[in-house]
């Protein structure tokens, strides 16, 4: 009887993972309903009633979802190929609409601290006994300190009406603080006006149409999961992707071209990159002279930048840039 040692084992693992691998490459008719280890009861769920809604959660995409309804509960989602820009690419968040919504540690009702702050200590009450809670300590507040001393600290979460400004009207009658709501958003369209002057983008159905697609300091797969069918249609017309990140992305991974520059030397990549479109005089000199303001002051300085101090800063050749 042959002996199994530990090495066997390994090696046999591998050339069965390596023949799994290449038999799942030959080409097949799929038919899932009825392949053998068909998971049938996880099929069963898309079964029943189709209802449409759209996905409300914080990105303000609004994909299309479809929902498959089995005795008034929702057992599948998936997204609505009727629209193309989104639906037929819904993100985890979307895509967990079931778990999310009949998770067993959602909180369906009110509760209250009965220990110290930060114990984790909580005890289930009636919506009666928290709405009297909450009308005490407001009015106790307002009498106290005066009504501007109630702030509503929100934003927005879920894009639902009654979610998001539901409460407004209570507010304003109380006469509460206003809140200006920079706390998110505001934040990236005041660094985006900074350096591009708008957080206006090209339409994303472009993309299909470019001849080349730049990734740059981006992980699409994480942030724009709508973006990899349109850049993937774009490669299958010919489109050279480009990627600039110091993490290697998936993106990144399939790129025609991908320059992993030391982390934030992206700047200094940047320079490099103007440096050889002005030495071979690839700018629009119209648009220089015509839209902006200083072209000149940042030629000279561009070209004042050594290739060699931008080698050493970014870790990446002249011949890479």
């Amino acid at each position: 009887m042959m002996k199994l040692t530990r090495r066997y084992f390994l090696q046999g693992i591998g050339a069965s993972a390596v023949l799994g691998t290449l038999t799942g490459l030959a080409p097949t008719k799929a038919l899932a309903m009825n392949s053998y280890g068909a998971n049938t009861s996880l099929l069963a769920k898309r079964a029943g009633t189709i209802k449409y809604s759209s996905c409300l959660r914080n990105c303000a995409d609004r994909c299309l979802m479809k929902f498959s309804v089995q005795n008034g509960r929702m057992t599948y989602v998936r997204g609505a190929d009727e629209q193309y820009k989104t639906g037929s690419c819904p993100c985890v968040k979307g895509l967990t609409y079931v778990e999310y919504t009949y998770a067993p540690d959602r909180i369906l009702h009110p509760m209250v601290r009965v220990g110290e702050k930060g114990s984790h200590k909580w005890r289930r009450i009636t919506w009666e006994e928290a709405w009297d809670i909450l009308i005490k300590k407001t009015n106790e507040v307002i009498e106290q300190y005066g009504s501007e001393a109630i702030l509503p600290y929100s934003y927005s979460g879920n894009y639902g009406a009654i979610g998001m400004r539901g409460a407004d009207r209570f507010f304003n009658r109380i006469g509460s603080s206003i809140l200006d709501r920079l706390v998110c958003t505001e934040a990236g369209v005041w660094g985006y006006g900074s350096v591009q002057g708008t957080t206006d983008g090209p339409d994303p159905e472009t993309i299909p149409n470019c001849d080349c697609y730049v990734s740059w300091g981006f992980n699409e797969t994480v942030s724009n999961v709508h973006g990899i069918k349109l850049i993937n249609e774009a490669r299958d017309k010919g489109a050279k992707v480009l990627a600039v990140n110091p993490n290697r992305t998936p993106i990144c991974s399939q790129a025609d071209i991908y320059l992993q520059p030391k982390p934030s030397t992206d700047a200094w990549v940047a320079t490099g990159v103007m440096k050889y479109l002005i030495a071979h005089d690839m700018i629009d000199h119209d648009f220089l002279k015509n839209c902006c303001i200083g072209a000149d002051q940042a030629i000279a300085k561009v070209n004042s930048v050594d290739w060699k101090d931008i080698e050493r800063v970014t870790g990446l050749t002249q011949k890479q840039k």
